[in-house]
């Protein structure tokens, strides 16, 4: 973790829920779902432009640091939620769907630190 991350991100853990299709009836699949240890989070968040170009003002905002390839990193129309919720195979109606992914190298202010990374419900 970088040295700016170490003090940033500062909640968590939240919980990812991978979705992905559906099955011969039709009903959503996912995957297990997965921990992002530790977060930055706040509720809401500046408006922001999802994979269609529509604005949106967040209803949830989290940011975390990991590598591009990292399997931390969830995708748009997967589910989270601040908190451990492993137990739970599916998204609780409480968890958010995620409308849009952001990130930023962090190599200008600390070379070869890992990208930061927001996630937008």
């Amino acid at each position: 973790m970088s040295n700016i991350a170490s003090w940033s991100y500062e909640h968590g853990p939240a919980t990812v829920w991978p979705s992905g299709g559906t099955d011969e009836w039709g009903q959503p699949v996912g995957g297990a779902p997965y921990i992002i240890p530790r977060v930055g989070y706040e509720g809401g968040g500046d408006v922001a432009r999802d994979d269609t170009n529509t604005e949106f003002t967040p209803r949830q905002t989290f940011r975390f640091e990991a590598a591009l390839d990292s399997p931390l990193v969830p995708e748009r129309e997967w589910y989270i939620q601040l908190g451990d919720h492993t137990d739970l195979t599916a998204a609780p109606a409480t968890a958010e769907r995620i409308r849009a992914i952001r990130f930023w190298p962090i190599d200008e202010l600390e070379p070869g630190g890992l990208p930061d990374f927001e996630v937008m419900t």
